[in-house]
């Protein structure tokens, strides 16, 4: 896969179900601001949306 030939991808959504499921590393954004910056073995889902709803 890509991981193995050193690639990096941005992938930018506001759905967390499509993105979770392939990514290593989170950064979430909420107004402009980035309010979170975590690997995926760190978070869940749940923490995520918690911090896109409430900042």
């Amino acid at each position: 896969g890509l991981k193995k030939q050193g690639v990096t991808s941005i992938f930018i959504t506001h759905n967390l179900s499509h993105v979770f499921p392939i990514a290593d590393h989170l950064c979430v954004m909420a107004r402009g601001e980035k309010i979170a910056d975590m690997e995926k073995k760190d978070t869940s889902i749940e923490e995520l949306t918690d911090l896109l709803v409430n900042g």
